[in-house]
């Protein structure tokens, strides 16, 4: 790891990191207006029902396999992504297509925390190069339309990185 120097001061870091944001919540928007999706996944029906049913007063619960008028309490997945899309139907967005253009916004943060992560571990242009990346290739792109908890946990991983960096325990930067 290099040290602090005037390498990591860099007056193009920002207009660049923040360019590659939006080029990449422009990208999602475009993506998930014109994509055509066949169905929504197994996974994706969990979440929205469960979001529903969080919404709703139920709980974290979802209809029993066997009986789909019984809704039960579930750990079948972790919470966080039904949390958000319960957060997006207590806004108002509740169709699956409004849902897909939120979390293109939300998962567009991901681009910035990537940004922020490559310039603490190791200079300003791995930064904007990670930026890059986060913004423009598929795999980054592909879950926000598919409405699956992996577009949220795109911009916690990074986050929880940076937060890494920034703690005490990690002196050298």
């Amino acid at each position: 790891l290099f040290p602090y120097t005037t390498l990591f001061r860099s007056p193009w870091f920002w207009p660049s990191v923040l360019s590659m944001t939006a080029v990449g919540l422009i990208v999602r928007i475009l993506f998930v207006s014109l994509a055509h999706f066949e169905r929504t996944s197994n996974d994706a029906v969990f979440f929205r029902t469960t979001a529903h049913n969080l919404v709703s007063g139920g709980g974290y619960a979802y209809p029993f396999p066997s009986d789909p008028s019984k809704v039960v309490p579930t750990a079948a997945h972790p919470p966080l992504f039904s949390l958000v899309l319960a957060v997006f139907d207590l806004f108002g967005l509740q169709s699956v297509q409004a849902q897909r253009l939120a979390l293109a916004v939300v998962s567009s943060a991901a681009i910035l925390l990537m940004g922020l992560a490559g310039r603490r571990l190791l200079s300003p242009a791995v930064g904007v190069v990670a930026a890059a990346v986060a913004a423009l290739h598929p795999l980054w792109l592909q879950t926000v339309g598919s409405l699956m908890s992996e577009s949220v946990y795109l911009v916690v991983i990074p986050a929880v990185l940076l937060g890494f960096t920034i703690s005490p325990a990690y002196p050298i930067l």
